[in-house]
């Protein structure tokens, strides 16, 4: 009975032993994949300027500081080192070091306490893909299954490298690039035996080591494990005790001030500000355009232009004509600043002023309304109640559409906007990617800059007009418009740039955006709390810092040419009386500038008695709303026109439903002609009602 007893015994534990055998060798093959779990923490992002240099960094989600490099880019002697402290017979063993875990259990038994593990390089990658509690028999399990997954997938050096990329180094460090950077100064690659053997010790206790809190310990841990290079025979004593006696530590932070990054990350970009992503193993770098030379160049010239216009802040961008991409912005002055230091007043929407204009006369052109010689009225307008003049006071009375753009006339850009119609003009812009604060709500008020933009934007739209890139208007009349804007020398370079300016109405913004035939820029200068400023102008403060940014642009070299005009325009027989396409009647005939591939449209004025226009319907009184509480009215007058209802564009309207109050309706002819206004009331029918009992 005995001996059956003891065969069963035996014959269950074999059974055992062959079950828990057969879930051993099969335990790999139904683990998850490790590298699959951790793929999904991803990298801190350094960003590298056109040069190649290192300009900045941003940390992972968690604020983890990890920047992954391929092995190649790890010393010898870190690697070396790596491998002595925490896994000599990595290369020999497949993911689990049996004679390592048998060692280990010896020990804690004679001890009666854990005093040696047998965690592998590449058990210790496979545990950093599970929850962080330790010490239970099925965590280790699932960890030596995960482990000897890794070592079936991927080859010794990649589990190698990704171990060096994750594991922890204390604080908020993780992988050896980041420690060596934040403890050292430098990157991994430069690492001597020295440094790495005080390194490469922290994972054990990564906290509890962490020399820039507790030195003396990482000092201890670094003499082990320069005992144990001694023991593998990596270092004679001698050698061990001259690197533990050398002086190498010094601290850095890399976390530095962002501006230009804000706009340089791969999933926020917006218009053309996109960067090339670094084509480099190291996942997260990002190769930008950035040009740090002129970035600092940059901020030393906005400080000192913003302290001589009386105001705190401004900012700046600058791209590339032909890539759209930025090369440098600065959107504070003092990042360090209290209160809105860290602002990015690049990004900040701010009134437009009449900056927007340039893009009115863009849509004139494209829609044959005007040539660039073409006359305009500059005198007083009124739209139903709206009467903007010019920002000096002073009327002009006929000027080139040229000289109106290139000195900022508000009444003939307030009456080719309304021409053109609001709708008309917002989609244009919109087809810029001005999208900003566009609403019918802007009415005519929008030529002289009532809606809201960022620079950025606007630098963006200013771009692709200079470029010829069209997106809003033909090529033709996107090049036409920057020839026209370079009619007038910019303040404070010689050299032939296209520009406009801006300046809100309360004073509390000044711009102006400048282009040459490479580069497109546009400079702000204000306050970010919006504060007024006493007499600031884009004129007097932006244009001359937008000169010098040329400048610096070309210190180096020439200045190159722009696209000669005959690749846009076309010398061709127009009306002297309207600069527009000679209609039958047209009497004075000049040769003058048209768009090419665009033909202006045909004169209807000469030979045309104008009359003064009337509104046949509605007429002035009093009119009663019906039970929707709307009154339903015809619009008519005694010639074509576009309808201004209560300062909006209603454009060729044949009725409107007017709600109760008081309303102003103005007809605005197609030829030229002053438009004419009537007021009227629409009254409830409940008001009416009660007076009449």
């Amino acid at each position: 009975m005995k001996y059956r007893a003891a065969i069963v015994i035996f014959a269950g534990a074999a059974a055992a032993a062959m079950v828990l055998m057969a879930v051993w060798l099969a335990a790999p093959y139904f683990a998850s994949d490790p590298l699959e779990l951790l793929a999904a923490e991803p990298p801190s992002r350094r960003y590298f300027d056109a040069a190649g240099v290192w300009v900045h960094s941003e940390s992972a989600p968690g604020w983890r500081w990890r920047f992954d490099v391929p092995l190649a880019r790890v010393s010898p002697e870190a690697r070396q080192v790596m491998l002595a402290a925490e896994d000599i017979d990595f290369y020999r063993h497949g993911g689990v070091d049996y004679p390592a875990v048998l060692r280990a259990a010896a020990q804690n038994l004679l001890h009666g306490k854990i005093v040696s593990g047998a965690s592998t390089i590449t058990m210790q990658l496979a545990g950093l893909s599970l929850e962080r509690k330790r010490g239970s028999f099925t965590r280790k399990f699932v960890q030596a299954a995960r482990a000897r997954k890794l070592e079936l997938l991927y080859s010794k050096d990649r589990i190698f490298g990704e171990y060096l990329n994750r594991i922890p180094f204390g604080g908020q460090l993780y992988g050896i690039e980041a420690a060596s950077l934040f403890y050292f100064g430098r990157p991994a690659a430069e690492l001597n035996t020295a440094e790495a053997s005080l390194l490469c010790g922290l994972p054990q206790k990564p906290n509890f080591y962490r020399p820039d809190r507790h030195l003396d310990r990482a000092r201890l841990r670094q003499k082990r494990v320069l005992g144990l290079l001694s023991r593998h025979g990596v270092l004679t004593m001698e050698e061990a005790g001259r690197l533990y006696d050398m002086k190498y530590l010094r601290f850095r932070n890399f976390k530095l001030p962002p501006q230009f990054m804000e706009l340089a990350r791969p999933d926020e970009n917006t218009h053309f500000f996109q960067v090339e992503t670094r084509l480099t193993p190291a996942a997260g770098d990002i190769q930008t355009r950035l040009d740090s030379e002129l970035q600092a160049q940059l901020l030393i010239l906005l400080r000192r232009r913003a302290s001589a216009a009386g105001c705190r802040d401004a900012a700046a961008a600058v791209v590339e004509n032909t890539t759209g991409r930025l090369i440098a912005l600065v959107g504070t002055l003092d990042f360090a600043r209290a209160g809105d230091g860290e602002v990015n007043a690049a990004l900040a929407v701010r009134s437009a002023g009449s900056t927007l204009k340039p893009f009115i006369y863009a849509a004139a052109l494209d829609a044959g309304f005007i040539t660039p010689l073409s006359p305009l009225d500059d005198a007083p307008v009124d739209y139903g109640g709206y009467a903007p003049g010019n920002f000096d006071g002073i009327y002009r009375g006929r000027v080139s559409a040229q000289e109106a753009l290139s000195y900022s006339l508000n009444t003939p850009a307030v009456r080719l906007l309304a021409r053109l119609g609001e709708k008309r003009m917002t989609d244009t812009l919109k087809r810029f990617g001005l999208c900003g604060s566009v609403a019918s709500s802007n009415g005519l008020a929008l030529a002289l800059g009532s809606a809201g933009y960022r620079l950025t934007d606007l630098v963006c739209a200013y771009c692709r007009l200079f470029s010829g890139q069209g997106g809003g208007v033909s090529h033709s009349a996107s090049l036409a418009v920057a020839q026209m804007l370079r009619s007038r020398p910019l303040a404070g370079t010689a050299f032939p740039a296209a520009w406009k300016t801006g300046t809100s109405n309360n004073g509390c913004d000044a711009w102006c955006f400048a282009g040459t035939p490479e580069y497109t820029l546009g400079v702000w200068l204000g306050n970010k709390s919006g504060e007024r400023v006493h007499n600031l102008t884009g004129a007097g403060a932006a244009a001359p810092a937008a000169g010098e940014i040329v400048e610096l642009l070309y210190s180096r070299r020439p200045f190159p040419a722009w696209p000669p005009a005959s690749d846009f325009l076309v010398e061709e027989l127009l009306c002297a009386a309207s600069g527009l396409a000679p209609g039958t009647n047209c009497v004075k005939r000049v040769a003058g500038p048209a768009l090419r591939g665009l033909p202006p449209a045909r004169c209807r004025q000469c030979g045309v008695k104008v009359e003064p226009i009337r509104i046949i319907e509605p007429g002035p009184g009093m009119y009663m709303a019906g039970a929707s509480g709307f009154v339903e009215l015809a619009l008519a007058a005694s010639r074509p026109v576009k309808w201004l209802i209560d300062g909006k564009m209603a454009g060729e309207k044949t009725s409107y439903r007017f709600a109760p109050g008081r309303h102003r309706v103005t007809a605005i002819p197609e030829a030229p002609a002053e438009p004419v206004w009537i007021e009227f009331g629409v009254t409830p029918a409940a008001a009416i009602k009660s007076t009449l009992d």
